[in-house]
């Protein structure tokens, strides 16, 4: 599994997120992201990326201009823009209408709706009342769409991140001077991991509303960094002066599989019968996000006909107590049974091959004298959809190529 980690010691803002995750592409994908961004159609907006030194650490700053002028700082805004105000249905139709993959424009409208949803707590209002001052302009939504494109370029398979440092003293924002953090950012953050690392320098705002919504939307765990084997690591430039580098430091890397390289692992088996399919889902979701192997459910039918469905949790050794802890808090049940096993594994890693419809990212499993070779499910899907063609033909061809 593909391995993102995010060091949010010097806060995170939008600019910073992107420009820590541009920092890892190879010079070929900074060539075609600054492309696609370019040419997507957000109205007046042109992006660029320069590599600077932030006492001595290169690292990339991105700039969003706006019919040919740079967005201001973060926690620096043109009063102007403040009596403009900009409404969720609006930003939602000016991401339909850009030149993106579709699923690039849903995710920009997911992370809007969080922002929303963090704003309407501010005011007491329906999320459908709700507008945004500086959220709303251009350089905002370039942001989002800078990390979402950045982040389905580099394919994570988990997204793991240090506590958010938040910065102290005030910040000016749409509302007046406020202390830090900002609400928004408070209800984005609430129930992660935040600090105020500060040096005893009072800063101002390190984290914003743009960075909150995105580290609340991509990160799946907060902590050290899991063991990996490294591929590439960058820095994003902040604006900033707190007095040393400003930067988010970015890693990438792989784990020996999607699970853990332990030859334990640990079985949890229960019974469900009072819990909506949604709400099983989910479940699921929190315990594959937070590392189990695998989750799965087999349909069964209990005394009187009763339909339920018996829940399997696999994984490993270091996870077991996340994972008791997570299927008593996200599911019904009161009890489980647990079996410990050992298990036989093949070597796994990750790697790019060549294709006619574009570089793919294939997994090589190996041991025991076999070899195999597997194009991931998420690309296929995305050359089918380019390409109008269908997905079983399109694994065929691509499956003698690689």
């Amino acid at each position: 599994m593909k391995i993102l980690f995010l060091d949010l010691s010097n806060g995170v803002s939008g600019d910073m997120f992107a420009g820590g995750l541009f920092s890892l592409l190879k010079e070929d994908e900074r060539e075609e992201f600054l492309t696609l961004v370019n040419s997507c159609g957000l109205p007046g907006v042109s992006i660029n990326a320069e590599m600077t030194k932030d006492s001595g650490i290169v690292a990339y700053k991105m700039h969003v201009l706006i019919n040919g002028h740079e967005e201001l700082p973060d926690g620096e805004h043109d009063e102007k823009v403040h009596e403009e105000e900009t409404s969720l249905s609006e930003i939602n139709g000016l991401i339909d209408s850009l030149n993106l993959p579709a699923d690039d424009k849903a995710r920009m409208k997911e992370i809007y709706g969080l922002l929303a949803e963090a704003e309407a707590k501010v005011h007491g209002k329906d999320v459908s009342m709700i507008h945004f001052h500086e959220l709303g302009t251009s350089d905002a939504i370039a942001d989002i769409m800078n990390a979402v494109i950045l982040m389905r370029m580099i394919g994570p398979g988990r997204v793991v991140a240090t506590p958010v440092n938040l910065g102290n003293g005030n910040v000016r924002c749409a509302h007046g001077i406020l202390p830090v953090p900002a609400p928004a950012v408070a209800n984005l953050l609430t129930n992660l991991p935040v600090s105020q690392r500060t040096g005893g320098k009072e800063v101002g705002e390190l984290t914003t509303p743009t960075g909150a919504v995105l580290v609340k939307y991509f990160v799946n765990s907060f902590g050290d960094i899991p063991e990996m084997s490294l591929e590439s690591s960058g820095y994003g430039q902040g604006d900033r002066d707190i007095g040393s580098p400003n930067v988010l430091h970015t890693l990438s890397g792989y784990t020996a599989s999607g699970d853990d390289s332990s030859p334990t692992i640990h079985e949890f088996i229960f019974t469900i019968d009072d819990m909506r399919g949604e709400d099983l889902s989910f479940a699921a979701d929190c315990l594959r996000d937070s590392g189990a192997v695998d989750v799965y459910f087999t349909p069964v039918f209990m005394k009187k006909g009763r339909p339920a469905y018996v829940v399997t949790v696999l994984c490993p050794e270091g996870a077991r107590e996340e994972m008791l802890h997570l299927i008593f808090q996200h599911t019904s049940t009161i009890g489980l049974r647990e079996y410990v096993s050992k298990r036989v594994v093949l070597s796994r890693h990750y790697e790019k091959r060549k294709t006619r419809y574009g570089d793919i990212s294939v997994k090589v499993s190996e041991g025991y004298g076999v070899r195999k070779v597997k194009p991931e499910y998420e690309e296929l899907v995305r050359f089918a959809a380019e390409n109008d063609i269908g997905i079983r033909e399109l694994r065929e061809q691509i499956g003698k190529e690689i």
